[in-house]
């Protein structure tokens, strides 16, 4: 399955928009019935090492106590094109996650963010846009946008998939999907994990650069 991004206009007109990655489509018995499950494709995904050429940024057993970390103290990945990987534990009372595409001023003061979070306390995911840039092409009504988990318990599995604009977010092995766009500068790149209210544990963070096009894998 493929999607259309972006069907409306858009500060960057005449281009309107793009197509989603490709997805593969499941079926799951949950709780709540039979649902469908949407992933990134499993021709990248099992290939991701390769289409990156191998630049890959990883941190395991992170903890955060109400603050916010560098993901790529290394400069790895220097640009706002990347897929991200990520296993997390929030303790109660807890908001926790990743602030991306990020940009400081002289005074270290943050000045653009997207913020992606799960909110222990609200058994819910969020995508925070107030403070992504360029928001004049955006829905000012869903600069914040939720996804209800009731079920997620503690811990979380996210793949964060930001192609410049494009932004993908899958919950918990496709179990939840959202999909969204974003407009940061080109200092607007840099990458945190974070909590507020309490503890939080990353278990596992990857994060593949800059991925190359699936045809590359076929064999000439």
């Amino acid at each position: 399955f493929i999607g259309w991004m972006v069907p409306n206009p858009q500060e960057t007109y005449p281009w309107r928009g793009q197509m989603c990655i490709p997805r593969d489509l499941s079926l799951k018995e949950t709780k709540e019935g039979l649902r469908l499950l949407q992933k990134p494709a499993a021709l990248i995904r099992n290939n991701l090492d390769v289409l990156s050429q191998h630049r890959i940024a990883e941190i395991k057993n992170l903890k955060i106590n109400n603050q916010e970390t560098n993901m790529d103290k290394q400069h790895k990945i220097p640009a706002n094109a990347y897929w991200l990987t990520a296993e997390f534990v929030v303790k109660s009372g807890t908001a926790a996650g990743f602030k991306i595409a990020q940009e400081k001023n002289r005074d270290n003061q943050v000045t653009v963010e997207t913020v992606i979070g799960y909110d222990k306390v609200n058994h819910r995911l969020y995508v925070d846009r107030t403070r992504a840039g360029n928001a004049k092409g955006m829905n000012q009504d869903r600069l914040l946008q939720t996804i209800d988990l009731p079920d997620a318990g503690d811990g979380i599995r996210l793949d964060i998939l930001l192609d410049k604009s494009s932004l993908e977010v899958f919950v918990n092995d496709g179990e939840k999907v959202l999909t969204t766009y974003i407009f940061p500068g080109a200092d607007a790149n840099a990458i945190s994990a974070f909590s507020t209210g309490g503890n939080a544990i990353f278990k596992s963070v990857k994060i593949w650069q800059a991925l190359l096009h699936p045809r590359l894998l076929q064999p000439t």
